[in-house]
């Protein structure tokens, strides 16, 4: 098996006070809302949800993402954390006010997994899945910040 990361740390301006993009980024139906390449979610009571997303396809080699994630506000920041599943899905956002009653998002999240990949064709692999991955997760969070009120 071969392990496979990916992760960006970005800062995003949005049009809209702290307070409200906060939590609108730890609202879990505007989470997963944004997700748009889930197949299937499940929202549990206690800020966690799992997620089954469209299967991915290169050349011989499948992977179905089917992971769990804990979402928390901690202090000012929200953290999400894996649960299970086959893919880790982690990260911190952080809400920084603007003199224009904005706000500066940083999001530093980043996923990880393990494909059935022989070692030796990893390496020229693992700058593929970073270069798929990294749009994906920065198309997220645009969508989120797209669907934030008064943004």
């Amino acid at each position: 098996m071969a392990r496979f990361d990916s992760a960006i740390d970005e800062v995003f301006l949005v049009k809209a006070a702290p307070a409200v993009v906060r939590a609108h980024f730890a609202n879990p139906a505007a989470i997963v809302a944004a997700t748009t390449e889930a197949e299937r979610t499940n929202i549990c009571a206690d800020g966690t949800i799992h997620f089954v997303l469209q299967e991915q396809q290169h050349g011989p080699y499948r992977f179905q993402p089917d992971y769990v994630v804990h979402y928390a506000i901690e202090a000012d920041a929200l953290v999400w954390s894996p649960r299970g599943g086959n893919m880790a899905y982690t990260g911190r956002a952080t809400f920084t006010a603007r003199a224009d009653g904005g706000t500066d998002l940083r999001y530093a999240g980043g996923i990880s997994f393990e494909l059935p990949i022989p070692s030796l064709l990893a390496g020229p692999i693992r700058g593929v899945v970073a270069r798929l991955a990294q749009p994906s997760l920065r198309a997220y969070v645009r969508q989120m910040i797209a669907s934030c009120p008064a943004a």
